[in-house]
């Protein structure tokens, strides 16, 4: 259900701010911090845009059971 919650907010992130070329935002959790970087090339008559993901999770949540 949280990554539901964080498309639809970063969605309407992204739609408020078209006109910005790059966009950033940095979520952190109980398990890591996640950020996300967005180019948007409106310079192409369909506005193309890419994105990337950078996770970094935290230390103290191994894996182990």
């Amino acid at each position: 259900m949280m990554s539901l919650y964080w498309n639809d907010k970063l969605l309407k992130k992204l739609y408020s701010r078209r006109n910005k070329t790059t966009q950033k935002y940095k979520i952190t959790t109980e398990i890591g911090r996640f950020y996300f970087y967005f180019e948007i090339n409106s310079s192409v008559k369909e506005g193309k845009s890419s994105g990337k993901l950078l996770f970094f999770p935290n230390k103290s949540n191994d894996l182990k059971e």
